[in-house]
């Protein structure tokens, strides 16, 4: 999310702080002002005193009222803080003519300094601003408590007046805080929208990554053709020893950019769509361990594998094509004389099967790593076949693969994978 993005976010909070606070502020207070001065000219106060209390109160609900007119306009956090300030002022001088700091109206200081916090948090000079201004007129009032233009109001009017201004300055509270749940309910919305925005761009710019690097993989491995070719057509005739060697050197590395090549288009094409059919699994794995019986036997590695009668639904091309992977990775890691197990077991309504190697294992930093596109711990591999082999077993309902580790302990590769409905028994 960009700086741009985040600064609209946080003025959106401020609008909608503001505009719930501007249209409570103008429903709620002239109706308790004009209260206030009812319940002063009802218990006899002074008539300077209700003129002063009449002028201000109405001076100032004029403003609330202009005010939340124009909050349904954009509003910047200047004139946002301006009005607070304004507001706070206005109700400080209120409460001067009608008691200084035991007037009833000392309370409803607290709703625009709160409301500043809501809009700007704590560090933001608009919220500093607010809150000296509001530790000042509490001094301010408390300091005039005896030298107040006029005294308190009737004891009889400021205990119910002072619970009409607490539920007043509740009232305040409750829309900035509704204002600002508003606020974070709307960024988190544009948060969730901006952030979608970015996955699509990066899918959209991958995928355009992916095409233009598949079609240069594609074009490059017609002239490898081309040279692997020429290169047999060349060693066929009588060459010197020395030619003949370079020559094979030549189709080796020809042999190996094909390999890199035909892994990554594997790896760049998107899935195909599954072949799924119902499959033994002892059958699948007797086949991939047949194919690689003379690659065990070269390395000098046993195969083995044991497990119960089971079914699975899958894409036999691709599981065995991901087994063929992850048992070549088993014989590659493993010492002479030693033995790669094969083995599956049932759980629930899934069957795990695990490839076991005695080779020197992995350290966690490289474990941490296994798997990823191009990492790869050998200087003829390309880290790619683990990548499409997790691939191809994932794009299975259910599917999964995970490999574990520890130094000088071997490797576990676990496959999970569906058990096919209703399941029949067969040989193992």
């Amino acid at each position: 999310m960009s700086e741009r993005d985040a600064a609209s976010i946080v003025a959106g909070r401020v609008r909608s702080v503001a505009s719930s606070f501007f249209r409570f502020r103008a429903a709620v207070v002239p109706p308790a002002a004009l209260c206030a001065w009812s319940a002063a000219y009802a218990t006899g106060a002074p008539r300077g005193q209700l003129f002063a209390m009449g002028a201000g109160m109405s001076l100032t609900s004029l403003f609330f009222l202009y005010e939340a007119r124009r909050a349904r306009s954009p509003m910047s956090d200047a004139r946002f803080a301006l009005s607070l300030l304004v507001t706070l002022w206005a109700l400080a001088m209120a409460a001067l003519v009608s008691g200084a700091i035991e007037s009833p109206m000392v309370s409803v200081l607290f709703a625009p300094t709160l409301t500043a916090f809501a809009a700007w948090g704590q560090r933001r000079r608009e919220s500093v601003a607010v809150l000296l201004s509001f530790v000042l007129s509490v001094a301010l009032l408390f300091a005039l408590r005896d030298h107040s233009p006029f005294g308190p109001l009737p004891l009889a009017a400021r205990a119910w007046l002072r619970a009409l201004f607490a539920l007043v300055t509740v009232a305040l509270l409750w829309a900035s805080v509704a204002g600002l749940a508003d606020a974070y309910a709307l960024g988190a919305r544009e948060i969730d929208r901006l952030r979608e925005d970015s996955v699509a761009r990066v899918i959209e710019r991958s995928r355009a990554l992916d095409a233009v690097g598949a079609t240069v993989a594609h074009e490059i491995k017609n002239p490898l053709a081309a040279i692997k070719g020429l290169v047999q057509l060349i060693a066929r005739d009588e060459r010197p020893e020395r030619e003949r060697a370079r020559l094979q050197v030549i189709e080796g590395e020809v042999a190996r950019i094909d390999g890199v090549l035909r892994d990554y288009l594997a790896f760049a094409r998107p899935l195909d769509p599954l072949r799924a059919e119902r499959v033994a699994l002892a059958s699948m794995v007797d086949g991939v361990l047949a194919s690689l019986e003379p690659r065990a036997h070269k390395a000098r590695v046993t195969l083995t594998r044991e497990g119960p009668a089971v079914w699975v639904c899958v894409d036999r091309a691709k599981i065995e094509a991901a087994l063929v992977n992850v048992l070549l990775n088993a014989i590659q890691a493993s010492a002479e004389a030693s033995a790669v197990r094969v083995s599956w077991r049932l759980e629930g309504q899934s069957v795990t099967l695990t490839v076991h190697d005695d080779g020197r294992g992995i350290d966690s930093a490289t474990l941490a790593r296994v798997g990823t596109p191009f990492f790869t711990t050998r200087p003829d591999g390309t880290g790619l076949g683990l990548v499409v082999a997790r691939g191809a077993i994932e794009q299975h309902e259910g599917g999964a693969l995970q490999i574990t580790s520890r130094e000088g302990e071997g490797t576990n590769v676990a496959i999970t994978l569906k058990i096919a409905e209703p399941t029949q028994e067969i040989e193992a």
